[in-house]
C-alpha cells in the first residue's frame, strides 16, 4: 500500500497540466489553409462547383449524384469551413 501512495505522489508531482488548444505543431498550415477557403480561393472553388452543379442540371444527361454534389460541395466549403474552425476555437 504504501509503494502505491509513493508511486502516486511521484505520478502527480511530475504531472504537467493539460491545456485544450496549447498544441500549435501544425498552426501555420491550418492558418494557411483556412485564410485560402475562407478567401478568394475557397470563394472560386465554391462558385466552380455550384456551376458544375448547374451545368450538369441542365444538362440532366447524368444521375442526380453528379448535379447534387457540387453543390453540397459549395455549400460544405462556404459554411462548413467556418463551423468546423468555430467548432475547434470554442470558449466554453
Amino acid at each position: 500500500m504504501r509503494n502505491l501512495a509513493i508511486g502516486a505522489f511521484v505520478s502527480l508531482s511530475m504531472a504537467s497540466p493539460a491545456f485544450a488548444g496549447g498544441d500549435a505543431t501544425f498552426q501555420p498550415i491550418t492558418n494557411r489553409i483556412d485564410g485560402w477557403l475562407n478567401g478568394s480561393l475557397g470563394y472560386l472553388i465554391a462558385l466552380v462547383a455550384f456551376l458544375i452543379g448547374v451545368v450538369n442540371a441542365i444538362r440532366g444527361e447524368r444521375g442526380l449524384w453528379t448535379m447534387v454534389f457540387p453543390f453540397f460541395l459549395s455549400i460544405i466549403i462556404t459554411v462548413g469551413i467556418s463551423v468546423i474552425s468555430g467548432g475547434f476555437t470554442a470558449m466554453i
